[in-house]
């Protein structure tokens, strides 16, 4: 019985402890579940406090993007509108500097027409006047051919009457011999017949440098320390060419077709205006404008060429024309033009020739045939052709004599001074092709010669 209980006391005990083992396993579980249920809790706090974290973080970079984007675009209406302001000042400075440019010109145009229409009107005054002092000259002129031919006639008719000659010639005696008849106080001697003085010989020899213009006006300067391009020119004109020679010495003048015309250089006008026309001296074919002017004495020499190379040397007294016509000199090939005359001053003197590409030809004066008129040799070897269609052609000429420099010059280039000895560089040389004087001065524009 006693065991019975005992065993039964066991099972309980062992039932107890099961169903201890059983609930303290089951709050364990319980635990466990509250610890693992508050640490979700605990992660989705975290999550949503994180989320709530990048959403406010978001939120503030896009507020700070828009509020950069707002900044920006504040920035660029201000520099869209200072642009704006600049381009309408400078727009504002333009139209000024137009308006200005268009008055400045305006007023230039307006002036030069002012000045040309002086011009004219004094050109034309000056004709006038010169006109109406011809028409007064001519009616003298006829009133005293008029008078001399009624005294023509008279004496004519007292020379075909015998009769009325004597009784002319006695009564002269008579009245003469009444009036002053006494004892003979001179003697009567033969001398030689009076002859008349030339106008020359009154005048004082003195030097001249005569200036020809590109519109054909001339004058004369005393003196050879003329710088001739310096001098005034009328609208529109501008120097041509130059001689120095002296004032009793006769000035030739070529023209664009080669004939020569010559005058007297003490009858030119003074250098203190304009000059005069030399049309009005000379009568010149209808559209030829003057080249090159020459002076000196008559035995100088001078080279005469026209652009397309060819020329030949002169004496200047084959030159002198007798009338305004002139005479026909040089001839001119189809499409030349003439170049101004240079003085041949020694016979080792260097004749330079530059053509339009620049290229030299130092070509000594004995080489270059006298003649009188004509076309002359072909100086430079321009083809005929080449000449013609101006594809080829001469643009300065030059004498230079030892002991002068020759001075180039080119565009903006500074000039270039070359002496005599150096041009020997320059002489054709077989198989070589001409040089230039630099690369800089491949366009010359002219030559001038002056001692070294």
């Amino acid at each position: 019985m006693f065991e019975d209980s005992l065993a039964k006391t066991k099972a309980e005990k062992e039932s107890v402890k099961k169903e201890l083992a059983a609930v303290k396993k089951k709050q364990q579980t319980e635990a466990i579940s509250r610890a693992v249920q508050d640490s979700l809790n605990n992660i989705k706090a975290e999550q949503r406090k994180q989320a709530e974290i990048a959403a406010a973080v978001q939120k503030k970079h896009a507020e700070d993007s828009i509020a950069n984007a707002k900044a920006e675009d504040k920035r660029i209406a201000q520099e869209l509108a200072e642009k704006r302001k600049q381009m309408a000042q400078e727009t504002a400075m333009r139209k000024k500097a137009f308006e200005d440019s268009v008055n400045n010109a305006k007023a230039t145009r307006e002036k030069a027409a002012k000045e040309l229409l002086a011009e004219k009107k004094k050109h034309t005054e000056d004709s006038i006047a010169t006109v109406k002092a011809a028409q007064q000259k001519l009616a003298q002129e006829l009133a005293e051919q008029k008078k001399l031919a009624d005294e023509r006639d008279g004496i004519e008719s007292i020379l075909r009457a015998k009769a009325k000659l004597t009784k002319l010639v006695r009564d002269e005696l008579l009245s003469d011999a009444e009036e002053y008849g006494d004892e003979r106080r001179t003697r009567l001697v033969e001398r030689e017949a009076a002859q008349a003085i030339s106008e020359t010989e009154l005048l004082t020899s003195e030097p001249t440098t005569v200036v020809l213009s590109r519109l054909g006006w001339v004058r004369a300067a005393k003196g050879h320390d003329i710088d001739a391009r310096s001098l005034s020119y009328k609208t529109g004109d501008e120097f041509q060419a130059a001689a120095r020679g002296r004032n009793l010495q006769q000035a030739v003048f070529i023209d664009s077709t080669g004939r020569a015309y010559s005058l007297d250089a003490h009858q030119l006008p003074a250098a203190r205006g304009y000059g005069e026309p030399l049309s009005g001296s000379v009568d010149p074919p209808d559209g030829a404008t003057f080249a090159a002017v020459l002076i000196g004495e008559p035995d100088d020499a001078w080279l005469l060429a026209s652009d397309a190379g060819y020329g030949f040397a002169v004496k200047l007294r084959e030159l002198y024309a007798r009338n305004k016509k002139g005479k026909s000199v040089l001839k001119v090939p189809e499409n030349a033009h003439v170049l101004p005359a240079q003085a041949i001053t020694q016979e080792t003197a260097f004749a330079v020739f530059v053509n339009n590409d620049g290229e030299v030809l130092a070509l000594p004066v004995s080489q270059i045939e006298e003649m009188s008129a004509g076309k002359g040799q072909n100086l430079f070897g321009i083809a005929g052709k080449k000449s013609a269609d101006r594809d080829e052609y001469l643009v300065a000429m030059a004498v230079v004599a030892p002991g002068e420099v020759l001075t180039v010059y080119s565009g903006n280039s500074a000039p270039m001074k070359l002496k005599y000895e150096e041009l020997k560089a320059f002489q054709d040389k077989k198989g070589q092709r001409r040089q230039r004087f630099s690369r800089a001065y491949k366009q010359v524009d002219r030559l001038e010669v002056a001692p070294a």
